[in-house]
């Protein structure tokens, strides 16, 4: 005879249920004696208890093909590859070729990005990390440095006006900052978008209600980038920590069109074409134009013991009837002092020229670049300035930085008397970083400026800032 297997369905179940439930009944009313009358109560009751298992049983039965109609459409299922994942000893994170939850597709799941901190768009093979900081900054004022947030030369008080010697305290955000910066691997090298604002545009001292200021927005494929981005004569390596920026630092972004390349041995070349602008001085001062791009590029070494550039300059200023050439080259770097502290350093910066006053930021827009005579000619400002900076690494935390800095313009016949013709500076500061996003500072400078008649003026300030990275 065959095998008979038992099939455990819910219905089979409630059967088997209600037999044994009849079972009981007939022998306990028999050990009784009952009357035929209990029996058939006793039946009917059976009958009752059966009709409610097997309603119970059709509901589970309705219950279990939904889960599996469920658990087999396409559109719910939750895929993992973890054949795909890559392990923890591999330099990226780990990602999922795969995963599909609900309807959305397998590529708007957000993922970790190919660089640190960003995520992976949805849709595409590019990360994005939205980046920046908040920082908010104090300063008092000993003896007036002009109501400026950023340390400028042209607005410290002569000696004997108004504001020599006034008090004044200064508190702002202005420098908080916000970027978006998109990266992609191509088959002509890697794909970069970057925009920056921060919040130096025009607006009430009264308010705060200062708009947001274009920083950067560039765009590069390989070694090839375009846009608003750090000129080549601008060395950010070579910026030493502080509160304000020391005098002689070139600090421009401008746009253009630039290459860079790593050549061998730590040796980097870069050229770029680049944003002319033409600011003269004169009574004819509205003659000069700008039909030339300035040209910048350096050539750069980064070794162990530290990095060194050397970066060049070419301009045209000209007017209607005259012109010049004009330019600079700017020699710059960060040398390793480890004998205190592994991460003590000197920074440096030396610049020599004519004609390039706007590369530095406070000195834009007011006519250093040289003069335009009455007859139309052009003589260029000459231009000699630089700084040293030593940071000091207290500790880990910790850590201070030095700072001496000089500018000087040989300044044309026929410059405005009251125009920049030399300054000087000297700084100290105090930064803590108790967390790796989180800095606090303390600086205190002084700064003093002569001007093309001779007259002078100096001023001193100490500022604080808190600044908090995300």
């Amino acid at each position: 005879m065959a095998e008979r297997s038992y099939d455990p369905s819910p219905a089979n179940v409630a059967r088997f249920g209600a037999l044994l439930i009849l079972a009981w009944s007939v022998v306990g009313a028999s050990g009784a004696h009952a009357d035929e009358s209990d029996l058939e109560a006793l039946k009917a009751q059976v009958a009752r208890l059966t009709k409610m298992v097997e309603a119970q049983a059709a509901e589970i039965e309705a219950l279990k093909k939904e889960t599996t109609l469920l658990a087999h459409t396409d559109s719910l299922i939750i895929q993992l590859d973890t054949s795909q994942i890559s392990s923890e000893a591999d330099d990226g994170p780990r990602t999922a070729s795969r995963q599909v939850i609900g309807r959305v597709p397998d590529d708007a799941i957000v993922r970790a990005g190919d660089f640190d901190g960003s995520l992976v768009i949805p849709g595409s093979t590019a990360s994005v990390r939205i980046g920046g900081y908040v920082q908010g900054d104090m300063g008092y004022d000993f003896d007036s440095l002009g109501f400026s947030d950023a340390l400028n030369l042209r607005t410290v008080p002569l000696d004997g006006t108004q504001s020599d010697g006034e008090q004044v305290f200064r508190s702002h955000a202005r420098y908080s900052r916000l970027n978006f910066d998109i990266r992609d691997e191509t088959r002509f090298g890697l794909f970069r978008t970057f925009l920056e604002v921060d919040f130096f545009g025009s607006g009430s001292d009264f308010t705060n209600n200062y708009t947001p200021v274009l920083r950067h927005a560039a765009a590069g494929i390989g070694d090839l980038y375009f846009g608003q981005f750090w000129s080549h004569f601008t060395d950010l390596a070579a910026f030493p920590e502080g509160i304000s920026s020391p005098l002689g630092q070139p600090l421009i972004r401008n746009p253009g069109v630039r290459w860079r390349t790593d050549i061998a041995n730590g040796w980097r070349v870069a050229i770029g074409i680049e944003d002319p602008t033409g600011d003269l001085s004169g009574d004819s001062a509205l003659l000069a134009s700008d039909s030339l791009p300035n040209v910048t590029g350096y050539l750069q070494v980064d070794k162990p013991w530290g990095r060194v550039r050397l970066a060049g300059l070419g301009l045209q200023l000209e007017s209607t009837t005259d012109s010049v050439l004009a330019g600079g080259l700017h020699l710059s770097g960060r040398l390793n002092l480890p004998a205190l502290h592994p991460r003590d350093n000197l920074a440096f910066s030396f610049q020599a020229g004519d004609g390039f006053a706007h590369y530095y930021a406070t000195l834009a827009g007011v006519g250093l670049e040289g003069v335009v005579s009455d007859d139309g000619s052009v003589e260029a400002t000459g231009v000699a300035s630089g700084y040293l900076a030593y940071q000091h690494w207290w500790n880990e935390q910790w850590r201070s930085t030095f700072k001496v800095s000089g500018l000087a313009f040989d300044s044309p016949t026929g410059s405005d008397p009251l125009a920049l013709d030399s300054g000087f500076s000297l700084g100290a500061n105090l930064f803590w970083s108790p967390l790796e996003n989180t800095t606090f500072g303390l600086e205190w400078i002084s700064a003093d400026r002569e001007v093309v008649n001779g007259e002078q003026g100096d001023g001193s300030r100490l500022s604080a800032l808190a600044r908090f990275d995300f």
